[in-house]
């Protein structure tokens, strides 16, 4: 086993730095779609790796060790990893699985009344529903099941932007429906159940997807008609609580949004993206070989 197995644990804070270099010196979408695919993997691998780390304890456990064939005080003797190193696996495994049950079950209740939304919203006559509100808000309603959706929009955003701007809302938020950026955000809240380490990653990832939408609403109007929009928004949403869970124009790191769109753009370091991608293959092989190992391990053990 050796020390492998504690290298996703490593290379999860390394990617949670490198995620973080990636929402400035990425693409909206290439910083997206890697951030989100790392985390993922780190996820699934230090699930492994603590699942490893506690084997000889529960190996240990009489009817486990009967059902393995493996011999108990020989397990003991030649662990290579300390009892209480399994031990704190053992509790971070029991914690990991409460976790993910808690984080199912929300995401279950956020997606179907989701649906329940879009649902009741299916009966306009265009994707684009109006709410009476002096509230400026605009947000979009996905199913799970398809890229369909609904955009609602406030009267007060209404009143707030000019044709463009509002054009350009629209545009963002059918950015949103289009690419799915609500599994995105699923999969990351479930990545941070699972390894609590990756909490600022699921940050950067939301604001990469703003930034996403942002620039796909670019190509339908002009930088600085979305700038404005997000500006405008912004000012007038300081202290409105939002609503948990949707994708909102005027939310995450408005300033640097903005900022982003009235730039040049990011250059593009695709490297760094294959890089944050290469520390979860990297993890992924380390893994593979802490596995491989163990199986050794119990192989020796076993009653012959």
């Amino acid at each position: 086993m050796g020390h492998l197995v504690y290298l996703p644990f490593a290379l999860t804070v390394a990617a949670v730095v490198v995620s973080r270099l990636a929402t400035s010196r990425l693409p909206a979408r290439a910083a997206a779609w890697s951030t989100a695919v790392t985390m993922v993997a780190l996820a699934a691998t230090t699930t492994l790796a603590l699942a490893i780390l506690a084997s000889p304890l529960i190996a240990r456990v009489p009817l486990v060790a009967h059902l393995g064939r493996w011999r108990p005080a020989a397990v003991a003797l030649h662990s290579p990893i300390p009892a209480c190193s399994s031990a704190v696996a053992v509790v971070a495994l029991l914690l990991v699985c409460s976790r993910v049950g808690v984080e199912v079950q929300r995401l279950a209740r956020q997606f179907r009344d989701a649906a329940r939304t879009h649902d009741h919203l299916h009966a306009a006559p265009a994707p684009l529903v109006v709410i009476e509100d002096h509230t400026p808000v605009a947000y979009a309603v996905s199913r799970a099941t398809s890229r369909s959706g609904r955009i609602v929009m406030s009267t007060g955003m209404i009143d707030l932007l000019d044709r463009d701007e509002r054009h350009a809302v629209v545009a963002h938020e059918t950015a949103h429906l289009h690419h799915r950026h609500d599994l995105f955000l699923a999969a990351a809240d479930l990545a941070v159940a699972v390894n609590p380490l990756l909490r600022p990653a699921r940050a950067d990832l939301r604001y990469s997807l703003e930034r996403w939408a942002d620039e796909d609403a670019a190509t339908s109007t002009s930088r600085p008609v979305v700038a404005a929009a997000l500006a405008k928004a912004a000012v007038t949403a300081i202290g409105l609580v939002t609503t948990p869970g949707a994708l909102h124009l005027h939310s995450h790191d408005m300033t640097r949004r903005v900022a982003a769109l009235l730039a040049d753009g990011p250059p593009a370091h695709r490297r760094l993206a294959w890089g944050l991608v290469g520390l979860a293959v990297v993890a992924a092989g380390a893994i593979a070989l802490a596995t491989h190992d163990t199986e050794r391990f119990f192989e020796a053990v076993r009653r012959s």
